[in-house]
């Protein structure tokens, strides 16, 4: 009984990486400083459902598969930190927890925040562009995206949630 859970386990998160790669290579409006989609849903999840290290890893997984199956540059290490770390850091907010308004927005703003700073950082490194100037424009960005992300989570949890555990307790 044990590896058939496992097993559900294993296909969960693998669908929630694949969902991640479709979400954030086709179902997105990408510029080369910044991309707006819907990503963070099974990144979120992937937290939620497993915790903080399956969270980071599988979105990991997810930007270093989506790189190298659609590229839309070079594969740089650091974007793909970044991606752990959101991943990461859906789980240390939302795993385990009941979901809350403030519990959403706290991470939407803390993933935004991160991947702001970082990622600017790592495209000034690439691009050779000043990082005062990424940062004004990602900025937008990233203000727009935490309130999606907060909406997001509110609205697609509560329904996306039980349909997920019956799932994974079977």
């Amino acid at each position: 009984m044990k590896n058939h859970s496992t097993l559900i386990r294993l296909t969960t998160i693998a669908f929630l990486v694949a969902l991640d790669i479709i979400l954030g290579r086709f179902c997105s409006i990408s510029t080369p400083i910044a991309r707006i989609g819907f990503g963070f849903i099974p990144a979120s999840l992937l937290g939620f459902l497993f915790g903080p290290l399956v969270g980071g890893l599988g979105c990991a997984v997810a930007d270093i598969l989506g790189t190298f199956l659609f590229p839309t540059g070079a594969y740089f290490p650091g974007i793909t930190l970044t991606s752990f770390l959101a991943g990461a850091l859906y789980g240390l907010i939302l795993h385990k927890r009941p979901i809350s308004w403030l519990r959403s927005l706290t991470a939407a703003f803390c993933v935004c925040t991160t991947q702001l700073l970082l990622n600017s950082f790592w495209l000034s490194m690439i691009t050779d562009t000043s990082l005062a100037a990424l940062l004004s424009v990602r900025f937008i960005k990233s203000a727009v995206m935490v309130p999606v992300i907060t909406m997001g989570i509110e609205l697609l949890y509560p329904r996306l949630i039980p349909i997920a555990q019956k799932h994974l307790s079977n």
